[in-house]
């Protein structure tokens, strides 16, 4: 699993990964409907994949797994509302 770290840019579409060994950033537009907040939870799944879930932003109900292979997302609904949350 990669040690990178991950998230959306505020306000936007795009998906950053941040390389920890060259300190350097990639970004990717995906194709979430929305544009994302901050303040979300993130966290890695096996698989090389990304659980995202809420952020503050006119208090995004929604959540995503994230591909890290191809940057593909499923979409899925919130069964209760998250506004702020954080990382583990």
């Amino acid at each position: 699993m990669g040690r990178n770290l991950y998230f959306f840019k505020t306000g936007t579409k795009l998906f950053i990964e941040f390389n920890i060994n060259t300190l350097s950033l990639a970004e990717f537009e995906v194709n979430v409907n929305e544009m994302q907040g901050s303040l979300a939870a993130v966290c890695q799944l096996p698989g090389y994949k990304i659980f995202h879930a809420g952020g503050y932003d006119s208090f995004l109900a929604i959540w995503h797994i994230i591909d890290l292979n191809n940057h593909t997302i499923k979409f899925y609904k919130m069964f209760r509302g998250r506004s702020i949350t954080c990382a583990t």
